[in-house]
């Protein structure tokens, strides 16, 4: 397999909704504070698992996000 970590500068998701992040249309704050379908990390997660991947997240803080991504040689 080859890992991708893949990080983000932004509000961060908590590790306690963790269990949310890839339900599709699961948004963790209304959409009059940020914008978005809840639809793009359940995509990702989908079109890793076709391929034989996988994806979850790594660590959160309130500064950013880490996800990591496997898939097959």
């Amino acid at each position: 397999m080859h890992r991708i970590t893949i990080s983000d500068n932004g509000i961060g998701i908590g590790l306690k909704n963790r269990y949310k992040l890839f339900k599709p249309f699961s948004r963790l704050h209304s959409k009059g504070d940020y914008d978005g379908t809840g639809l793009g990390l359940s995509t990702s997660k989908v079109i890793m698992e076709k391929h034989g991947g996988s994806m979850d997240l790594i660590e959160s803080t309130p500064k950013g996000t880490t996800f990591s991504i496997d898939i097959p040689k």
